[in-house]
């Protein structure tokens, strides 16, 4: 979400100029981005965000000008096996092909900028659908088409039914899907893919190791909430970059801080009673990811309290439960800590088991499209 964010805002700031919007559609093979991402071109050069590592920036920038000069969408494919690549003048040696959709944003009203508006209103993800290949119906390629439950699709697009089953398994996945179908010799072809608002990331304790973690956090694109009882410490000048810092007991945290479904909560606030009171309060939230600072004996110190105390712990709330926070990384000032606790909310988030790449067997990505 943070560089399609960036992309929107970027444009919004030259809405009277027209751009180009080069979308990574499709992928066969290794690649260095994947089916999503996103390059915002003026007539000056890229705006925001890439499509790549840095290798095939530059041609998609001189080949979105040409669009910008025809007003009509393209598709460019590259193929990075190529030992003798004449388009890009040298050998990627990537093993892979990509699929990029170059297609005119006029000035004026974008409906992918409408879209990104309304899941930042609404606070939920959603699916889309974006196609980028349909012969005999050209002034479809790159439209909008939010996929919702009730059927919305359907009346717009033809197999809504097939769009929005796949839109499901992206929706759980949280990875990029892909449909296309053939009628005869026209092929049709889809990207579906899942928008959802930036990661709430509450941060239970103000003191000297937070603003690490909060400044890296917002790099990630996090929203970023700090909590401290202490009215010396919740200051909003010691966190620039936080998105709110509030001063507040722990009784007074339902209804006042955002623990909406899927949100991520580190616990630091150095304070024995006050840290076993929030886990207390946290570990019946519906949250992705909750991690206490400190000793696995001091937080099974806290459980066992809690339990005796009348509390159930349900197998849910433990499973979100990292005590100690963060990976194995070696971690020892608060740099690094917010380093390692950042890298195990990245691997909770999206499914992965933080293992090192080389370990892992098959592909990077576990999608390929």
């Amino acid at each position: 979400m943070k560089e399609l964010l960036a992309i929107v805002e970027a444009r919004a700031r030259s809405s009277h100029r027209p751009h180009v919007l080069a979308t990574v559609v499709k992928v066969e093979g290794s690649s260095y981005r994947r089916p999503g991402a996103r390059m915002l071109v003026s007539a000056a050069g890229r705006v925001a965000g890439s499509v790549s590592g840095g290798c095939l920036e530059r041609n998609v920038v001189s080949r979105s000008l040409e669009v910008l000069m025809e007003n009509r969408p393209r598709l460019i494919r590259y193929d990075t096996n190529d030992q003798d690549d004449l388009e890009l003048g040298s050998s990627l040696g990537c093993q892979g092909t990509i699929e990029i959709l170059l297609q005119p944003v006029p000035a004026g009203l974008w409906p992918l900028e409408e879209l990104v508006a309304g899941v930042m209103a609404e606070g939920k993800p959603l699916a889309w659908a974006l196609p980028y290949r349909v012969d005999g119906c050209p002034g479809m390629v790159g439209e909008v088409f939010p996929i919702r439950a009730e059927g919305s699709v359907g009346d717009d697009f033809l197999h809504g039914e097939a769009l929005r089953e796949e839109a499901e398994r992206v929706m759980a996945s949280k990875r990029p899907g892909h449909v296309s179908w053939r009628n005869g010799e026209s092929v049709t072809e889809i990207l579906i893919e899942r928008i959802a608002p930036p990661l709430s990331l509450v941060i239970f304790g103000a003191g000297h190791d937070a603003p690490p973690l909060v400044r890296l956090a917002k790099e990630l694109g996090h929203r970023v909430t700090v909590v401290d009882r202490r009215i010396e410490f919740a200051q909003a000048e010691h966190f620039p970059e936080a998105d709110a810092v509030l001063c507040l007991p722990v009784h007074r945290v339902p209804g006042k801080v955002p623990l909406g479904e899927g949100s991520a909560v580190v616990v630091m606030n150095h304070h024995y009673e006050t840290d076993r009171a929030l886990l207390g309060l946290l570990l019946s939230r519906p949250l992705s990811y909750l991690a206490m600072l400190g000793p696995r004996k001091r937080t099974d110190r806290m459980l066992t309290e809690l339990s005796r105390e009348g509390m159930e712990l349900s197998s849910e709330g433990l499973a979100a439960l990292r005590a100690p926070a963060g990976l194995d990384i070696g971690s020892d000032n608060p740099e690094e800590i917010a380093l390692s606790i950042l890298a195990e909310i990245q691997a909770v988030v999206a499914g992965r088991s933080a293992v090192a790449l080389r370990s892992r067997p098959g592909p990077i990505h576990t999608l390929a499209l």
